[in-house]
């Protein structure tokens, strides 16, 4: 009666609260109960309501997502730039791989090849055109008519070509692989458009001695000429460098680190040592030379335009 009394004294608010303590009280109480009873269950009892539990957790969640909705997060790559700086020995050792196959060694035609060259060169068009130094390959009888050259292990032979230009102040000769018939091309050096030399620029000289030498060094300063009652800017003709270039290195070609032809190494014409002739000055004179052979009577005008620079 006592108990029955006080229920009817509750409100509403102190009879939730009482129902939830009870049904807490009743939760603990068989909480307790059912771990007792599970931990004195065979191994076999245990398992299966494990599974039972799992199994309902399981559908639980399944049921409360939603299966239209993707939540699968998009994949954002990332790109990272990274430099990556060359090292200046690889570049160098790639440089002179690249240009090795192009050196050309000039011999006369009746010298042995297994001796000295007489002079060493660089093939500048796939047509078998050679660059040599002048001084190297003349005597005082002049140019000789024909030349012996080894390019690769190859033997060809070569003449002069011919040129009104060859007759100014320049220390160059162009040599041609007399070889029409087989229709061999050759690899040549690569002019690049945006190669001009610049003070203190690394350079890299291939060819010296035999031919396989290698010689390394910096651009100390530039000549430029200019002749009389002209007003064209003036043109380079020599590079010095520091340090000056070893004597046995003259017919050597004279790359960048990018493997790109400077110039050619040559016997200083204005005094004592070596000099590079400019890539410029090549270029020129294989102009000269190609417009002689095509068109014969503007031998007069390529000559005077040789004759001015």
């Amino acid at each position: 009666m006592l108990y029955t009394s006080t229920m009817h004294e509750l409100n509403n608010k102190q009879m939730v609260l009482l129902t939830m303590l009870v049904s807490f009280v009743v939760s603990v109480g068989t909480g307790i109960v059912t771990v007792a009873m599970l931990e004195e269950a065979p191994p076999v009892l245990t398992q299966t309501v494990n599974r039972v539990v799992e199994r309902t957790i399981e559908r639980v969640v399944t049921g409360s997502s939603t299966p239209e909705k993707n939540t699968t997060q998009p994949v954002t790559s990332v790109t990272k730039e990274v430099t990556i700086y060359a090292k200046e020995d690889d570049l160098i050792i790639s440089a002179v791989a690249k240009n090795q196959p192009r050196i050309a060694l000039v011999y006369g035609l009746t010298q042995s090849t297994s001796t000295s060259p007489l002079a060493v060169g660089f093939i500048v068009s796939r047509d078998g055109v050679i660059a040599v130094d002048l001084k190297s390959i003349s005597t005082d009888a002049g140019v000789s008519d024909g030349y012996t050259i080894v390019i690769g292990g190859n033997s060809y032979t070569a003449k002069p070509m011919k040129s009104g230009a060859l007759s100014a102040a320049t220390p160059l000769a162009l040599l041609k692989i007399d070889d029409t018939q087989s229709g061999t091309t050759f690899d040549a050096v690569v002019f690049g458009r945006q190669v001009e030399p610049r003070i203190a620029q690394t350079f890299i000289a291939l060819g010296g001695g035999d031919g396989s030498g290698v010689f390394k060094g910096t651009l100390s300063r530039f000549h430029y000429g200019l002749s009389e009652g002209t007003t064209t800017p003036p043109l380079m003709t020599s590079i010095d460098t520091a340090p000056s270039i070893p004597s046995d290195n003259v017919g050597a070609l004279v790359v960048n680190l990018d493997a790109q032809a400077l110039g050619i190494v040559v016997n200083n014409f204005d005094g004592d040592g070596l000099v590079i002739y400019p890539v410029s000055r090549i270029l020129d004179l294989i102009n000269a030379v190609s417009v002689e052979a095509s068109h014969p009577s503007a031998m007069e005008t390529a000559s005077d335009k040789a004759s001015a620079s």
